[in-house]
């Protein structure tokens, strides 16, 4: 099959970008012919059999709006010229007709929302705005619709008027290789060694944007004022900018937190951690949280209303799982409660790992070169 895979990116330190990395890769294996049009490619691709990068000029940056419809048009024209047996797109990059469109993200749901799009500023509302007719529009020309969660296909219900009886669910992967408890004790030496942490801590590990409060660092905060451990709070994300850095000093936790930005051994990190702590307000199908479980890490996460990996989760069997992400207290007395369980923490270290390897990158993309045949037996 002569594949295009759609998308802005094709990155691997990128939720969205490692799909399409992974698809890619494994598409090219099993002889199809892959072709990326994306603004950026990962260079490992470049040179592998199978797969060309039609890159897209990016004649404009900012604003973000004005990219995103400038890519939608140069796609288009070019998925016109392509002869292509499969369009598989990712979001509002389209507006041609195609065959397969995977949706990470639900705007229209987020324009919606009451913690989403109506609590930020003009630009990000009138944005989201965009975003969720760009949306609109690419899935009514898809002939299936990917939801990467239920809770992602009830948004797409709800609020981007799919039809349901066009969505398939097809969860994210996790590289277990690559993520791994595998030399717990040397990473946990070094990180902590790198950053002056006494190795007696009971190391909390969050990770996610900090311009704002969407993956619940504020609640982290919270939580950190109510632990009953003697604990020390790595963050990675970018601190630049973050409310939240001054905010930790107002409530006394500046010697108990460690800002360590953006870090590309990630996998270190969770393998280093006791916990891995994400109260996000919602969320698609975090790959930070899997690759948390994959690291034998335990997880603190809200259930699957707000967190679409819950849907794999049980509480107390291979997580613990919150009700309310806002809710510092519940949040604290999970972590509290697998501080002072070391046998609890061995059954999630273990029951998250075994998970994780049910979930390896192949699955995924055996599932989407099923689709793509569906659609061409059908077409004939």
């Amino acid at each position: 099959m002569k594949i295009a895979l759609v998308t802005h990116h094709v990155f691997k330190n990128d939720g969205q970008g490692r799909v399409n990395f992974e698809l890619a890769r494994y598409l090219a294996g099993r002889g199809h012919d892959v072709h990326l049009v994306a603004h950026g490619v990962a260079d490992e691709l470049l040179d592998t059999p199978g797969i060309t990068a039609l890159l897209l000029p990016r004649c404009i940056e900012r604003p973000n709006p004005a990219k995103n419809i400038l890519f939608l048009r140069q796609a288009d024209g070019l998925l016109k010229k392509g002869c292509f047996d499969i369009i598989h797109a990712h979001g509002g990059v389209v507006s041609v007709e195609h065959h397969v469109n995977t949706a990470h993200f639900v705007h229209s749901w987020w324009q919606h929302s009451p913690f989403g799009a109506r609590s930020e500023g003009v630009y990000l509302r009138l944005a989201t705005r965009l975003y969720a007719g760009l949306e609109k529009k690419s899935y009514a020309r898809a002939r299936v619709v990917v939801a990467v969660s239920h809770k992602v296909k009830r948004e797409l219900v709800q609020y981007a008027g799919v039809n349901g009886d066009k969505i398939r669910v097809v969860y994210n992967g996790i590289d277990s290789g690559e993520f791994s408890p595998a030399g717990r004790p040397a990473a946990r030496e070094a990180v902590l060694k790198a950053w002056n942490i006494p190795p007696g801590k009971f190391v909390i590990l969050f990770a996610g944007d900090l311009r704002h409060d969407r993956k619940g660092i504020s609640s982290l905060l919270e939580c950190l004022t109510r632990l009953e451990v003697d604990y020390h709070a790595l963050i990675l994300g970018s601190p630049a900018g973050s409310p939240f850095v001054g905010k930790a000093l107002e409530m006394g936790l500046g010697d108990r937190i460690t800002w360590a930005g953006f870090q590309k051994n990630i996998s270190s990190y969770m393998r280093a951690a006791d916990v891995f702590v994400y109260p996000t307000r919602t969320d698609s199908f975090p790959t930070v949280v899997m690759e948390a479980l994959a690291a034998g890490t335990p997880v603190v996460v809200p259930g699957a209303k707000h967190c679409g990996v819950s849907e794999l989760l049980q509480d107390k069997e291979t997580a613990l799982l919150v009700d309310n992400p806002w809710d510092a207290r519940q949040i604290a007395g999970q972590v509290n409660l697998l501080a002072r369980d070391q046998m609890l923490w061995q059954k999630l270290s273990g029951a998250g790992r075994r998970l994780a390897e049910q979930m390896p990158w192949r699955r995924m993309a055996e599932q989407y070169e099923r689709i793509y045949l569906e659609l061409l037996l059908r077409r004939d």
